[in-house]
């Protein structure tokens, strides 16, 4: 007889989820049976959603009938796309607070400096602290305090927009945004859009788009040139070569081009948002790597959700992620 505890530790182990850097501390507790899918128990001493099994084959089985579950939960779930788009980031001095002005935010929120322990300042009320701890939980706290320097929420439910991400003037570092209009409701599409906003801080920070001096001889965006085995110029020599674009004109095609490509190609998109460009396209494909099971089809938009198997520090990030959101949807 097998005992696996699918999710706090999960089949991963402690160990390896440390080596990569995620702050386990910051996942939120799973406070119950009530947030273990139909084939777990609740361990209350460890806090924990585990199954027993007694052969391979079982075990398997039930592991699978779990990350099903998980991935039901998120089936209707939709990214929020972002309905503005910030100015241009201003740098600050050391020790001074970002404010709208200096990140080129335009939703009149409260803007929070993150500091180098990860704490906000100013000091966030709580509703504030528990959106600010529900990324760190999701992405890990070792990743918010490496990519985000500043944090704003807003509330307005006239603003579709749940989250969003920019980069700051530096490249390795962005500015993220929550809308509090969605807090309170169903928290599948607003995990999903940050899920998605953080795969735009995977594929575009400096570890994988440069400067560009002189020509971009690979896959060029607004946030510089792709460098070589990069997670966005892989996807274009993949995906992007054969819609007809060039390297340098996938990062801006227009509105009418989005929806003549979707319209032509519904197959190769996981939603509709993502035939806006490459970079929303990569985004949301790795939204569906994370939040659902792994599809078997051989249509493009499955192909795309696959690619992302073949990196291993990717598949140990979705099942952190997958570990911290399946105790607040499940």
């Amino acid at each position: 007889m097998k005992r696996f505890s699918s999710r706090k530790k999960l089949l991963f182990g402690v160990i390896l989820l440390l080596f990569v850097g995620f702050a386990l501390l910051a996942v939120p507790r799973i406070n119950g049976s009530e947030n273990c899918t139909s084939v777990e128990q609740y361990d209350v001493v460890h806090d924990e959603c585990y199954f027993i099994c007694d052969t391979d084959q079982q075990c398997t089985a039930l592991s699978k009938q779990v990350d099903d579950e998980l991935s039901t939960a998120f089936a209707a779930s939709t990214t929020k796309p972002a309905a503005t788009k910030p100015a241009a980031s201003k740098p600050v001095t050391n020790g001074t607070l970002y404010t709208a002005a200096s990140t080129g935010s335009e939703t009149r929120g409260t803007v929070y400096t993150v500091q180098a322990d990860g704490s906000l300042r100013p000091t966030p009320n709580t509703q504030h602290q528990q959106l600010w701890q529900l990324v760190n939980a999701l992405i890990g706290t070792k990743a918010v305090k490496k990519r985000l320097i500043s944090f704003e929420i807003f509330d307005d439910k006239q603003n579709d927009t749940a989250a969003s991400v920019w980069r700051s003037d530096n490249p390795a570092t962005w500015h993220m945004n929550i809308n509090a209009a969605f807090a309170n409701d169903d928290k599948k599409d607003l995990i999903r859009t940050i899920i998605h906003e953080y795969g735009h801080v995977i594929t575009l920070s400096d570890n994988q788009v440069g400067g560009i001096t002189g020509a971009c001889p690979r896959i060029q965006l607004d946030e510089g040139c792709g460098q070589a085995g990069s997670y966005i110029n892989n996807f274009y020599t993949v995906f992007w070569k054969d819609y007809g674009f060039a390297a340098n004109e996938v990062g801006s095609i227009s509105q009418a081009q989005a929806s003549e490509l979707y319209s032509n190609e519904p197959q190769s998109f996981v939603s509709e948002y993502a035939s806006t460009n490459i970079a929303e396209d990569i985004a949301e494909s790795f939204a569906d790597f994370v939040t659902k099971s792994k599809p078997n089809g051989k249509d493009i938009k499955d192909q795309k959700v696959q690619s992302f198997y073949q990196y291993p520090a990717l598949v140990t990030m979705r099942e952190q992620i997958r570990t911290a959101s399946s105790k607040i949807v499940l």
